[in-house]
């Protein structure tokens, strides 16, 4: 952690006071992503705390290095959390019966690392998510849903790794953050706070496979405030086409919204990397 040397008379913070800034922010950011769930029981953030406290404490035994403490953490995260994977998991199922996918395993790391200051970068293709992060001795690749391999450094394995993850159908991994082969390719780079909108999306396409296609709605408006890609104007279509094949009683107010929906989405554009 870097700090300026600052002159007349505005006092320098302390280290207690920049670390207590570091938890807030982290606890801030974990919340956000415990409450996409709406109406369900926001379970204890304590517990990631702790946790991100005793791998701070304990980290001059296993920090010879940057990237030895990023593997301890990727190893410890699983050990920790991340027991059983699930396609359809949601972000709070780790800590309630240690459920999780590729997406809601990311966003537990991608905030663990945000919280000790690496530098990274967070990617989405089609049905996978990943994370490349920067280390005083390379790039590293988190791939969340394999314990034992997803931690890689070598620099060609790592290409060959994201080759099959843009390459990848449906069919083809277990590791999607959606359950729809859509036609959009994607290939981005995507920040920590848009992994809220990702995870409304999750909940949107859990709750149309469950036929609750205005809760769909409503998960994807929220994806939208944090997150725009081709994939949202495409399961728009989706959902417009079940709704004129379905006419539930309130077909015409949900149309209006969806359309509304895909029209701000196509007006915004997205940000490609």
């Amino acid at each position: 952690m870097k700090f300026l040397l600052v002159t007349l008379f505005i006092p320098m913070l302390s280290m207690a006071q920049v670390e207590r800034s570091v938890s807030r922010e982290t606890h801030a950011i974990l919340l956000r992503f415990l409450e996409a769930e709406q109406n369900q029981v926001v379970p204890s953030t304590q517990r990631v705390m702790n946790f991100l406290d005793r791998l701070a404490s304990q980290s001059d035994s296993y920090h010879e290095h940057e990237q030895q403490f990023v593997r301890q953490l990727f190893v410890k995260t699983h050990a920790r959390f991340l027991k059983t994977f699930r396609g359809d998991a949601t972000f709070s199922q780790i800590f309630s019966n240690g459920n999780y996918n590729c997406l809601t395993a990311t966003a537990l790391l991608g905030l663990a690392l945000n919280h000790f200051g690496y530098s990274f970068r967070i990617f989405e293709t089609n049905h996978h998510i990943f994370i490349l992060v920067d280390t005083d001795r390379g790039v590293a690749l988190l791939e969340t849903t394999d314990p034992f391999d997803g931690f890689t450094t070598d620099d060609k394995v790592i290409d060959r790794k994201i080759s099959s993850y843009k390459s990848a159908s449906a069919t083809e991994t277990d590791s999607r953050v959606i359950q729809y082969q859509f036609k959009t390719s994607i290939y981005r780079q995507v920040k920590l706070e848009e992994l809220i909108g990702l995870l409304h999306f999750n909940l949107a396409a859990s709750a149309y496979n469950a036929r609750d296609y205005e809760n769909a709605i409503s998960h994807l408006e929220l994806s939208r405030k944090y997150y725009n890609s081709g994939r949202l104007r495409e399961f728009s279509d989706v959902i417009l086409l079940t709704l004129q094949e379905s006419n539930p009683a309130n077909a015409g107010l949900l149309t209006a919204r969806i359309r509304k929906l895909k029209q701000s989405s196509a007006d915004a554009g997205e940000t490609t990397f």
